[in-house]
């Protein structure tokens, strides 16, 4: 039988600063222990203390001192606690659901920065909470000048009084991927001087930040930190609020630890003070590249170079490697520069060029040139190629530590930068395998070569047919006349798929295109409209038709088909669906065609990477639902077909989606796992031949 603890009483003696807890067990010799909360982020060692108690038969008191909690250097802020009964080799938390409405007021310590607060968690038991002081620091009057920051800090809020005896310090928290919250490094800095209603900030930002590595770019979040008086060493931090009317606008100043990185203030999206820090935006450009038989010749140059305190050392090629939105390198390769009247130049052999270096397919090595200048600063600066000197180049032998055949050839890349591919040997001789896509975002991103999305996919795919957002119920119904309806709305790239769904070419271009594989999602017709002009004319209601003029032309006898009614937009696609399978498998059998079983997302991550929820989630649920009954009815008419199910990942959508917010827009890593499992599918076709 289960143990159990019936509370009868609660006593809250906020002057004492003591909670105690009346209540009955049948258990005997129970113990009763206070213990601090896992924490989810970051493992931290168990932290568990017992708590006195009185017994008379069966009818206990216990007793939690607040105010020892909050002298204790190993409780933090934001820590939770739980109170637990232990017996018998078990043990409960304290049920408390008689008492979910009692509100407590916060406890105080005068050597302590943190407050405790008692309450009823949502899932009835007791629990303590430690939080900081109820102040809000607010910027005021801020300058920078040469790297010089300084500024105000008013410090409203009902316990401001409390932060007049506090030791206080400047911390600086490094973030290297700016689009996300979380922090690499830490640096504290005994830059502020307490006045009697506020704090003074002074800082020479030149000199406190740490010289950058390979991070072209990243920032640093300032707080306000506070300690407690010993012997409670807890501290607590605030968020630094950029008041109204406060100057924002600031150039660039260098850093003292390496001149060729600047740094200056910024105000975040929520109106937080930090410090953005980029390298200097000088460009090293190529003014020839010469992709000769046996080596590379790469003639440079830069205004930069041009000043004699900078001296060009190296030609440096690094192997990239990607994390987050940025790349990060490892792997370098070294190469002389020579001068040459006004330029310079590097002679790379092609023998020798990653030698030195175990190779992987598929990856890319960047061309840098690494300067310094007479203080010792160095910098590897990306080499630029005009557009005008952009060229195809061709595949070379390359050979690295293992003994295996490599082809590498330049590439200029989508930042117009010098770059170099390496490929598998064996496989170059092979054409790219044909898709086709019937789809929307969900499928055609995938064969998007924009660093969101899969740069390298050309290499192993060629997407020669693409029919975008259009229902099945179009594409097999008659002709529409598009005549002179107004489709100034209406981008140019889009028309033709407009076109196409009018015209209901689709078959015969999809025939004439020969894909080795068809890929379709139902997007379209799980959330989209048809407008039906005949009996057995129809067009796709699509997000192009929706934001254009077509629609407010249409003739008077045109009907629109919305989700209102799934069970007959359902009844009408069913029919639709086996013809278009009838002509389908004309073209392509069932087993090169893959359906991809996409879903709308609920959440998206904003420009802090907060987890948001998207306003119409009974909405995205109805399609979600929708679309599920027709992939499951498209399975049933054709069970040979392959599937690229994502309903198993937890990605969600991303503001930094490159075409803009939507529930259909995906995180890049989305895109990313299709293509894999792409690979995987055709590797077993491949396997099977």
């Amino acid at each position: 039988m289960a143990i159990d603890f019936l509370i009868k009483d609660l006593a809250y003696n906020q002057q004492q600063n003591k909670l105690t807890i009346f209540g009955e067990t049948e258990e005997t010799q129970p113990t009763f222990v206070i213990r601090k909360r896992p924490n989810h982020r970051n493992f931290e060692f168990p932290l568990e203390m017992e708590l006195p108690f009185l017994t008379a038969g069966n009818r206990y008191e216990i007793t939690i001192n607040l105010a020892e909690l909050l002298q204790d250097s190993r409780l933090q802020q934001e820590d939770r606690l739980l109170v637990y009964m232990i017996a018998n080799g078990e043990e409960i938390l304290l049920d408390a659901t008689q008492f979910k409405e009692y509100k407590f007021d916060h406890v105080y310590h005068e050597e302590s920065v943190l407050k405790l607060v008692p309450y009823i968690t949502q899932d009835c038991v007791i629990a303590l909470y430690l939080k900081e002081l109820d102040i809000n620091p607010v910027i005021k009057n801020l300058q920078y000048n040469e790297g010089q920051l300084s500024c105000y800090i008013d410090t409203p809020g009902k316990d401001a009084d409390r932060l007049r005896t506090k030791e206080l310090s400047l911390v600086l928290k490094k973030r290297s991927q700016t689009n996300m919250r979380f922090h690499e490094e830490i640096i504290e800095v005994p830059a502020l001087i307490k006045q009697p209603t506020g704090i003074d900030l002074q800082i020479d930002v030149s000199k406190a930040l740490s010289i950058p590595n390979d991070d072209k770019e990243f920032c640093w979040d300032l707080y306000l930190k506070c300690y407690g008086e010993k012997p409670a060493a807890n501290s607590c931090e605030f968020n630094l609020k950029v008041g109204e009317g406060t100057a924002t606008s600031f150039s660039y100043a260098p850093l003292k630890a390496n001149h060729f990185y600047q740094a200056k203030p910024f105000v975040t999206g929520d109106k937080r003070l930090a410090l953005y820090v980029s390298d200097m935006p000088t460009k090293i450009v190529a003014e020839e590249v010469i992709d000769a038989e046996d080596h590379i010749k790469i003639t440079f140059n830069s205004s930069l170079l041009q000043r004699s305190e900078n001296s060009p050392l190296h030609v440096v090629v690094k192997r990239r490697s990607y994390v987050g939105s940025k790349f990060e390198y490892y792997d370098t390769a070294f190469f002389e520069v020579e001068r040459t009247d006004s330029s310079y130049c590097a002679r790379i052999s092609k023998s020798s060029i990653l030698h030195s270096h175990v190779l992987r397919i598929d990856e890319t090595w960047d061309f840098f040139v690494r300067v310094k200048n007479e203080a010792g600063h160095t910098a590897d600066l990306h080499i630029d190629v005009p557009q005008e000197k952009k060229e195809n180049y061709n595949y070379f032998p390359v050979t690295g530590k293992q003994d295996k055949e490599f082809k590498a050839k330049l590439f200029v890349n989508g930042a117009s930068r010098l770059s170099l591919y390496v490929a598998d040997a064996q496989k170059l001789g092979k054409s790219p395998i044909k898709v086709a896509v019937l789809g929307t975002c969900f499928s055609r991103n995938a064969f998007n070569s924009g660093p969101y999305f899969n740069p390298g996919y050309k290499e192993m795919f060629n997407c020669v047919f693409t029919q975008f957002h259009s229902s099945l119920i179009s594409l097999v119904s008659d002709p529409v006349e598009l005549g002179d309806k107004n489709l100034n709305n209406i981008r140019p790239n889009d028309i033709e798929f407009v076109e196409m769904d009018h015209k209901k070419t689709f078959f015969d271009q999809l025939k004439q295109a020969q894909p080795d594989y068809f890929i379709i999602d139902l997007y379209s017709d799980a959330s989209k409209s048809v407008i039906q002009f005949s009996e057995n004319q129809f067009v796709s209601c699509s997000y192009m038709l929706e934001e254009s003029d077509y629609v407010k032309h249409l003739e008077p006898e045109a009907r629109l088909i919305t989700h209102l009614d799934n069970a007959a937009y359902f009844e009408l696609w069913k029919k639709a669906v086996h013809v278009f399978v009838e002509e389908l498998t004309k073209i392509i059998p069932q087993e090169r065609i893959i359906l991809n079983k996409g879903r709308f997302t609920t959440t998206y991550l904003d420009k802090e990477r907060q987890v948001k929820t998207f306003s119409d989630v009974e909405m995205i649920n109805r399609n979600n639902y929708f679309w599920a009954k027709l992939d499951n009815y498209f399975l049933h008419i054709m069970p040979s077909v392959k599937t690229i199910d994502l309903t198993d990942t937890s990605y969600i959508g991303d503001i930094n989606y490159p075409f803009g917010l939507s529930y259909s827009h995906y995180e890049k890593e989305y895109y990313k796992e299709f293509f894999n499992r792409l690979l995987k599918l055709v590797a077993i076709d491949e396997f099977n031949q």
